[in-house]
């Protein structure tokens, strides 16, 4: 995470907070010997990425894995209402 955050600061944030969260955030950043705005900064990007990251995954239990695996197999015959979908897919690139 350090290369996201030790690069060039040239964007800027700015929150407002309690005084009681604000003296939390403080002490944690001194128990680190980092600024609180280093602090601030390195935890909100971890975040970020944890969030974004579960985002963009799927978890399956076994039972849903071998679902999902199976379908890739053998996968259904198409139904009507994706076969209409089809023709028009198709027809909307012709043009």
């Amino acid at each position: 995470m350090l290369g996201l955050v030790m690069k060039e600061r040239a964007a800027r944030l700015d929150i407002r907070t309690t005084e009681a969260a604000k003296a939390r955030i403080e002490d944690a950043a001194n128990c680190l010997g980092v600024t609180t705005s280093s602090f601030i900064l390195e935890c909100a990007v971890e975040k970020a990425t944890r969030v974004l990251q579960k985002s963009q995954s799927i978890h399956l239990n076994q039972e849903e894995a071998q679902r999902f695996l199976d379908f890739l197999e053998n996968p259904p015959e198409p139904n009507i209402h994706l076969k209409k979908l089809f023709k028009k897919f198709d027809n909307k690139n012709k043009k």
